[in-house]
């Protein structure tokens, strides 16, 4: 497939869905020669469709996610092919248009044409299929969910790009760069046809630059209060432990403290808790919530400076230690200040309320072939019409939070996620 072949020219490609937003025609571009009409997959894709992993937010995310870790981080891989120049005869095609926002319409060829476009380059599709994607089915055509997908991207990039207009944003040199490296570093991209990227790293970047302009650096309030909430220590008393596989080796171990042993030492030297013995088996400030209930309700109950009864739970047991709180283990301020602003600017943002509002208030329709649009805990898409889930109360576009419970055995510490 020559570059002439896979995409419309220049003109065309880098021109999107913004030239749409007032009109309600269709956006279209030309299909490329030998291109597969892409729903004719839907007969072979339902089993993939639904075996394909969810999105880690609005599936723009999913798709970078295959291969290109900044676009993760950006936002989205957009809606690639949408073309200006509009079709008079739109309306007499089969089918009519695979969606409509608020008057503006998606043409089918608009979508075959990048569905085609991004499964013509097979290293791409290998790398997407090792990262849990099918982006091809067992009958060799597009699967009815990379479809999904792609007419998603599109609908997406149609409200990202008004509102990026309607803010008169413009990419910052340092936010297409990023991006520019990142694609140039990937050797399945570098595949497809120049033009075809240039078209991508751009739409991405106006993403970036709406995420952008729309989140507001923490303030040293936010920033005091996380590092309160995360290292202020309310009890005022600190837990060690010494964790072993059996009760014999527990009781062992506390005849030796009761005879004077040094409670650090033996934890060196016998716990199995790697993470915390090194330390002398300290685990920091003593928090409600943080540890599995049988050593949380016996740590709160010991008395401070004398180690406990041995301690079953899940992990084995523990000999618990609790002493008066030292400021010494806790780090300053300053030393994790940056981490907590990165940590506070990954959490929900102006941003992520922006897509939750006007995701939700577009009026989208989607060709019934292709599901519908629906809100799900991975935020808006196009989905099976009975594959509607119930969304969580965080945005579209936040990655989900860790389940709760203990820690794998593996990591040995009493601490819950």
């Amino acid at each position: 497939m020559s570059d002439d072949d896979a995409v419309p020219d220049a003109d065309e490609a880098t021109t999107d869905a913004t030239d749409a937003t007032d009109s309600t025609e269709a956006v279209d571009a030309e299909t490329p020669d030998g291109a597969t009409d892409a729903t004719d997959a839907t007969t072979d894709d339902e089993a993939t469709d639904s075996a394909s992993p969810a999105g880690a937010g609005l599936s723009g995310r999913k798709i970078a996610a295959m291969v290109v870790g900044v676009l993760l981080v950006a936002g989205f891989v957009v809606g690639l092919i949408a073309s200006k120049h509009q079709k008079d005869d739109e309306g007499n095609k089969a089918g009519g248009p695979v969606a409509t926002i608020d008057g503006v319409k998606i043409s089918r060829t608009a979508l075959d044409t990048e569905v085609n476009t991004w499964v013509a380059n097979k290293a791409y599709v290998s790398a997407a299929k090792q990262q849990g994607e099918t982006m091809v089915g067992t009958n060799g055509q597009p699967t009815l969910s990379f479809q999904r997908d792609i007419l998603t991207q599109q609908i997406e990039d149609v409200l990202f790009t008004r509102e990026f207009n309607r803010r008169h944003l413009k990419v910052t040199a340092a936010e297409n760069s990023s991006l520019q490296q990142e694609v140039s570093g990937n050797a399945a991209l570098q595949k497809y046809p120049k033009v075809f990227l240039t078209a991508i790293v751009s739409r991405a970047a106006r993403v970036q630059a709406l995420e952008d302009a729309l989140t507001t650096p923490p303030t040293n309030a936010q920033i005091e209060a996380a590092y309160e909430a995360q290292y202020g220590c309310t009890s005022g008393k600190d837990v060690s432990h010494i964790l072993v596989a059996t009760l014999a080796e527990a009781t062992t171990i506390k005849a030796q403290l009761d005879s004077g042993a040094s409670f650090a030492t033996l934890a060196k030297s016998k716990s199995t808790d790697t993470g915390s013995a090194p330390s002398g088996g300290a685990l920091g400030c003593l928090k409600r919530n943080e540890f599995v209930k049988p050593f949380e309700d016996a740590a709160f109950a010991a008395t401070v400076g004398t180690p406990t009864a041995p301690v079953k739970s899940q992990f084995g047991y523990h000999i618990i230690l609790v002493t008066a709180h030292s400021n010494a283990s806790t780090p300053s301020l300053a030393s994790v200040r940056q981490q907590i602003v990165q940590t506070l600017e990954q959490t929900p943002t102006q941003f992520n309320n922006y897509v939750d509002s006007a995701f939700g208030k577009a009026k989208v329709t989607i060709d019934p072939a292709f599901g519908m649009w629906g809100k799900t805990s991975n935020g808006y898409q196009v989905i099976a019409a009975t594959a509607a889930k119930p969304a969580s109360k965080g945005s579209a576009a936040a990655a989900s939070s860790a389940a709760s419970g203990p820690l794998p055995v593996a990591d040995e510490r009493p601490h819950k996620r």
